[in-house]
């Protein structure tokens, strides 16, 4: 299962662990992936993951998004809670990935009991499109089995562009607009000419696909991450 939120997973792990415990199912095993855990934990939980997927074992993950890309590894079945049709995709590639099986199943779920992304605005908006892209198939009686088929891609996206177009343009930092700066340049340009306004070096320089507003911590994880923390503690 991926979520939209660490707390999310979180709720959702806890929950089927509980299940488990009640069904006496001894022989699944639930895992919980998340950026919550340091790099060196979730290194150590992905390589135990696939150890026990490839000896057959049963695995039921819980992560966060982070499992969709940079992750070799494959499931029988894949759960995503509803978000961008690109996120689906990507989760996709988590289910039946080196073929083992003749096909896999991708499900779309609401959990909107475990999962609140009011407060999100880019998951919020990809899971409001999606409802009303995925709506709009079935209303015209549209195959629901496959939403990857280009028809579906091209009105997810014309839809999203235009509810994102409608509610806030792609700043960056105090430079303006993303798209301003690639194509008229308003703010900063002088030249009356529609050619060579753009600013291409400064969009650059000054757009982050994702934002690295970050701050490293040390964590006591392992006998390492004690040793590396008392080690600081003499700087």
């Amino acid at each position: 299962y991926i979520a939209n939120t660490t707390s999310a997973a979180r709720e959702i792990a806890k929950e089927v662990s509980a299940n488990k415990a009640k069904d006496g199912n001894d022989e699944m095993k639930v895992v919980y992936l998340s950026t919550k855990l340091c790099p060196k934990h979730r290194t150590e939980v992905i390589k135990k993951m696939k150890a026990d997927l490839k000896d057959s074992k049963k695995i039921v993950c819980v992560s966060t998004p982070q499992i969709e890309v940079g992750i070799n590894i494959s499931f029988r079945s894949v759960f995503r809670s509803m978000t961008s049709l690109a996120s689906v995709a990507h989760a996709a590639g988590c289910c039946n990935r080196n073929g083992e099986e003749e096909y896999g199943n991708v499900y779309i779920v609401n959990p909107n009991a475990f999962e609140n992304t009011t407060m999100l605005f880019d998951i919020h908006t990809d899971k409001t499109v999606l409802a009303e892209t995925l709506f709009e198939r079935y209303k015209r009686g549209d195959n629901l089995d496959d939403i990857l088929d280009p028809q579906c891609i091209s009105d997810f996206f014309r839809r999203h562009y235009r509810r994102i177009g409608d509610v806030r343009p792609c700043y960056l930092t105090d430079k303006g607009d993303l798209f301003d700066l690639l194509s008229r340049d308003t703010n900063y340009c002088c030249s009356k000419s529609i050619l060579n306004r753009q600013a291409f070096r400064t969009a650059s320089e000054e757009f982050e696909t994702i934002s690295n507003d970050t701050v490293p911590v040390l964590v006591p994880y392992g006998q390492r991450g004690k040793e590396l923390i008392e080690m600081a503690k003499t700087l």
